[in-house]
């Protein structure tokens, strides 16, 4: 005769409460460590794409310089302290582009700015309007670019005050001075400049 033994614990089929709060408590703590170190590597990112456009727009700007033997803007009454920001940028775009049948500078309609790229969202480049002209040009940051040229040849241009520790220094060895502030206008980190 067999005799039948009963099990006294029944087989479990899931998981106990303890058990999922346990890894939803996991879970939390690598989300808690993941998100700022992405936050970073974003603003990383945004950074260098700041920096790689500030290079474009510098490298246009000197090979239209090359070409011509002057700068693709209107200098009449302007210093080295003078800044091109909002339209006056856009008309250097323009002129560096090439496109337009009225050039003041750009004679022969040379493209200089193919390097220079396309924003997307309205951030990190040229912006178009729906024609297909240039509207803006901005950072990743939504944040507008500046110029300063060399007006004077002297190889020397006036340091803009960036609200740096040391400010009002000439710089040399550039024609054209490029900068731009971050989402953090008060962040010197976030700033952009050609030549720091």
């Amino acid at each position: 005769m067999k005799t039948q033994q009963f099990n006294s614990h029944p087989t479990r089929s899931g998981f106990s409460l303890v058990e999922l709060l346990v890894v939803i408590a996991i879970i939390a703590g690598l989300a808690a460590i993941a998100f700022p170190i992405a936050g970073k590597m974003i603003k990383s990112g945004d950074l260098e794409k700041n920096r790689e456009i500030t290079k474009a727009l510098e490298l246009s700007i000197d090979r239209f310089y090359e070409k011509y033997g002057y700068y693709p803007a209107d200098l009449d009454g302007k210093s080295d302290t003078s800044n091109f920001t909002d339209q006056s940028l856009v008309d250097v775009l323009i002129e560096l582009e090439g496109k337009e049948d009225d050039l003041e500078f750009n004679i022969n309609g040379i493209n200089f700015i193919e390097a220079i790229p396309e924003g997307s969202n309205g951030r990190g480049g040229i912006i178009r309007t729906s024609s297909g002209e240039i509207d803006m040009f901005i950072n990743k940051s939504g944040q507008e670019f500046n110029l300063r040229f060399d007006t004077d040849f002297d190889n020397a241009i006036d340091e803009p005050s960036l609200d740096l520790e040391d400010q009002g220094e000439e710089v040399r060895g550039k024609r054209t001075l490029i900068w731009s502030y971050g989402e953090e206008l008060d962040n010197k980190d976030d700033i952009i400049t050609n030549w720091r």
